[in-house]
Formats: structure tokens, C-alpha cells, sequence
């Protein structure tokens, strides 16, 4: 399956039409509410960086499962290199959302199992 660009995410999110109440009033489309928004922006700039030239290196790695190319946050650690790029991986979300990016560290619970 081919790694998803922003627009994707995005369509896909808004496909499961979810629903929530947002400061105590209930929200159906949540993809357009401002609250929900940055978050949202955040989290699409990381789809976008596995796709851009200058950081496809960063933000992919190849599966040890399938040998597919797959998205850094999905990859199972391997190595030492793979705990620093995904460290590495992490500073340029940062640096480029200048938010929290919804995908931290506390998301690696599935390596520590392997």
C-alpha cells in the first residue's frame, strides 16, 4: 500500500465523519473545525515530508516485514541508526509545525514489545 500524501490523510479523516463535542457543543464535521485544525495541519505536514526530495530519507525507512518503503513512524526499530533518525525525524517535525506534531514518542510502545 503506498504511503498516503496530506490530502489523503486528510480526505480519510474526513471520511470517517466523526463526531465530538467540542467546548460542551456537539461538532459533525470535525476536519473543519478550528480547534480540531491545527492539529490536523500538524499531523498532514508528516505525510507530506515522506514525500518531499529533501526529507523522503528522514522520514522513510524500508520495512523489515515486507521490504517495503514505509513511513518512519510506522517502522519497527532495528538499530541504534533507527532510534537516531527517528530522534532526527522528530527535531524537523518540530521545527517545521512549531507545534506538537500528534505523533511523539509515547506512539513506540510497539517496539518495545519486539
Amino acid at each position: 500500500m503506498p504511503m498516503k500524501n496530506s490530502a489523503e490523510y486528510v480526505a480519510s479523516i474526513r471520511s470517517l465523519r466523526l463526531e465530538a463535542n467540542i467546548l460542551g457543543e456537539p461538532q459533525k464535521d470535525l476536519p473543519d473545525h478550528p480547534i480540531v485544525q491545527p492539529s490536523q495541519r500538524a499531523v498532514a505536514a508528516t505525510y507530506d515530508c515522506a514525500h518531499a526530495e529533501e526529507t523522503r530519507d528522514l522520514f522513510t525507512s524500508r520495512s523489515s516485514l515486507t521490504g517495503e518503503t514505509i513511513c518512519r513512524f510506522t517502522h519497527l526499530h532495528g538499530s541504534p541508526e533507527d532510534l537516531m533518525n527517528k530522534v532526527r525525524m522528530q527535531r524537523h517535525c518540530g521545527g517545521i509545525t512549531g507545534t506538537c506534531f500528534q505523533r511523539c514518542v509515547g506512539m513506540d510502545l510497539s517496539n518495545a514489545i519486539f
